[in-house]
């Protein structure tokens, strides 16, 4: 049973504002309310997620069950800019020989790419033929690397 099922839901969202500050977003968390947020049953909630109407750019929503004493009490979370992203895994992905693509697990949705073919935030139905589908250490996350013909040794 969770935290939020005997109460209101609590969410603490903060963003930069365009004059580099720090402001919260405020939500209406009450069940019945007129503008309910019902966070808990969107996917950001559970895996790592790719959106862009949150911040009309594309960004990377990740969380983490939260435990105080073994008790769950709720989920801590980040988003994270595409552009950011890039900036480190860009030259990482780059070095995979052909086509490649970050992607988050559950989905299989773009999250970067090392060219055109994969656009960011389109979910790969079906592995392409050709392509490995590789699944990346990166606890919690739950990543994959979509890529030509590359094998585990050639990624090391």
């Amino acid at each position: 049973m969770s935290a939020t099922k005997d109460a209101e839901g609590v969410l603490e969202w903060w963003v930069k504002n365009d004059r580099n500050g720090i402001e919260k977003l405020g939500f209406d968390l009450a069940p019945g309310g007129n503008s309910f947020y019902d966070y808990q049953q969107l996917p950001w909630f559970s895996i790592p997620y790719v959106d862009y109407l949150g911040s009309n750019e594309y960004i990377m929503t990740c969380t983490v069950p939260s435990y105080v004493r073994g008790d769950f009490i709720g989920v801590t979370g980040c988003d994270l800019r595409v552009r950011d992203l890039e900036k480190v895994f860009i030259p990482v992905i780059r070095a995979v020989p052909g086509d490649a693509a970050l992607l988050n697990g559950n989905e299989n949705r773009v999250i970067l790419g090392n060219s055109g073919r994969f656009l960011v935030g389109e979910r790969i139905k079906s592995r392409p033929e050709g392509f490995e589908l590789l699944p990346l250490d990166v606890p919690y996350l739950n990543l994959n690397l979509l890529c030509s013909g590359a094998d585990q040794d050639t990624l090391s």
